[in-house]
């Protein structure tokens, strides 16, 4: 099959948004695709495959030199407090500022396969524009190609032959949307990336880091309740602004932008009373005291 990648202009297929910054690859058929690069929750089947509805053609893992993984996106304190992100190896500023210690041998995760309508699911379900934008990377296959049916298929003749991929990834780089203390992803969040690293067998040493990265646990009865006041204070503000961001959302999987607006002001709202409040009184929400 040949493939010829270029970053489209899809205004003529969906409204103007994030999908223009998306990289394609138009078949023969007329048919329009792209890469996706997940390498958080998106690795797992439940979350990426059965919830979402996607439906990738094919499936490869790869290596990308120029990203690491990072947990530095805030979610929700006492709960969810960080999810993954990625750093860029071409910005020192950014390698510096991150708070964790990353892998630091380059990021691995999952290709994807997707139509551009699966794209557009794939941005609404990660807050439509309002954590991420869409870069492009460069990708080498460190398992051969596979298929739907989970066999290896040919590329250019040959059967397993390893290439170098351009894929869409989700990064975010605001600094003010970023947490630059400490912190830590739940459990139920990092067992959804390790089951998708040994669902798509993920080298070895890979898994093992992730098996390592520390999780937050509420360890005292104060924390419970400074989660049971958080949430009664900042969710309902929260869930407001992503209903109405789903509601005007556009077919591009973009919300509005007073929508995304509204959801980065709860956020940053949160973690200051979180900071300033909450921590103080009820314990830490963001890193667990053992």
């Amino acid at each position: 099959m040949n493939e010829t990648a270029q970053t489209a202009n899809l205004a003529k297929i969906y409204a103007p948004g994030l999908l223009n910054d998306v990289s394609v690859v138009e078949e023969g058929d007329g048919t329009t695709h792209c890469w996706y690069l997940g390498y958080g929750s998106n690795m797992s089947e439940t979350s990426f495959l059965r919830r979402r509805g996607i439906r990738p053609l094919k499936t490869v893992v790869v290596h990308c030199p120029t990203l690491d993984l990072a947990f530095n996106l805030p979610g929700l304190p006492y709960v969810e407090p960080r999810f993954a992100n990625v750093i860029r190896y071409a910005d020192e500023k950014e390698i510096s500022a991150a708070p964790e210690h990353p892998w630091g041998k380059g990021l691995i995760g999952v290709a994807y396969y997707v139509t551009v309508e699966e794209m557009a699911t794939i941005l609404r379900t990660e807050g439509g524009g309002s954590s991420y934008q869409v870069i492009q990377v460069d990708c080498h296959e460190i398992q051969p190609e596979k298929a739907q049916n989970g066999e290896a298929i040919q590329v250019n003749g040959e059967t397993g032959k390893r290439r170098t991929i351009r894929a869409n990834t989700l990064y975010c780089s605001d600094p003010a949307r970023l947490r630059t203390q400490l912190g830590q992803p739940s459990p139920r969040y990092m067992n959804l990336l390790r089951t998708g690293a040994r669902e798509k067998s993920l080298p070895e040493e890979y898994i093992k880091y992730l098996d390592a990265v520390d999780t937050y646990r509420r360890t005292s009865i104060r924390q419970t309740i400074g989660l049971t006041i958080f949430v009664l204070m900042i969710l309902p503000f929260f869930l407001f602004g992503v209903v109405l961001g789903r509601i005007f959302q556009k077919k591009n999987g973009e919300a509005p932008k007073w929508a995304q607006k509204i959801t980065r002001t709860v956020f940053g709202a949160g973690w200051k009373a979180h900071d300033a409040i909450f921590r103080p009184i009820f314990g830490n929400g963001e890193v667990s005291s053992n």
